[in-house]
């Protein structure tokens, strides 16, 4: 990517890459581009995960199939938010995913706290930091870091220090074309 198309930003997570394009023709000729590349390599994108998203907000109002997709545990979509004046408006901006909302309330729900009527709110908090990893769980996190929405704008620690979130929309993309590999290779 960084010598090809060093001008679409990307982030990438093991098999997993956002690639933010300007117009849905950069998105499909992008993608054209991966598909050869990965199929030099032995490779498939994955049929079902990739698929070329359109960021909608107050500002790009065009309809366009998909407009929603998840990434790392947070799925991004047009919410309404609130502005810095006060005023609401559609942003395109992450949230907890409904298959991570449900693994953390399988998680909590696996404590049995209805069973630990005998414990104080501290014995509470810190069985809670003990299973989920040292840190609390995390909870409602946005794109842009100046913005509280929620109790915080990152993850929470057991430390009650608040981790920021990296801005993956530091460009203004219209298009993002989400990727996947497939797990076993063709042919």
């Amino acid at each position: 990517m960084a010598r090809t198309y060093p001008h679409i930003p990307f982030e990438r997570y093991a098999d997993d890459a956002i690639c933010h394009c300007k117009s849905a023709d950069e998105a499909e000729a992008l993608r054209s581009a991966l598909a050869d590349r990965f199929a030099a390599c032995k490779l498939v994108l994955h049929p079902e995960k990739t698929k070329i998203v359109y960021c909608k907000d107050d500002d790009r109002r065009e309809t366009y199939p998909d407009h929603k997709f998840d990434f790392l545990g947070y799925t991004f979509r047009p919410r309404l938010s609130r502005r810095r004046r006060g005023m609401f408006g559609v942003s395109f901006s992450p949230a907890a995913s409904d298959k991570a909302l449900k693994a953390i309330r399988q998680t909590v729900r696996s404590w049995t706290l209805h069973e630990r009527s005998d414990k104080t709110l501290d014995d509470l908090a810190r069985l809670s930091s003990e299973r989920s990893g040292g840190g609390l769980l995390p909870v409602v996190c946005t794109a842009d870091r100046h913005r509280r929405v929620g109790t915080a704008c990152g993850v929470r620690t057991g430390a009650e220090r608040i981790l920021p979130l990296p801005n993956i929309f530091g460009s203004a993309a219209d298009f993002c074309l989400v990727c996947a590999r497939e797990n076993e290779p063709n042919g």
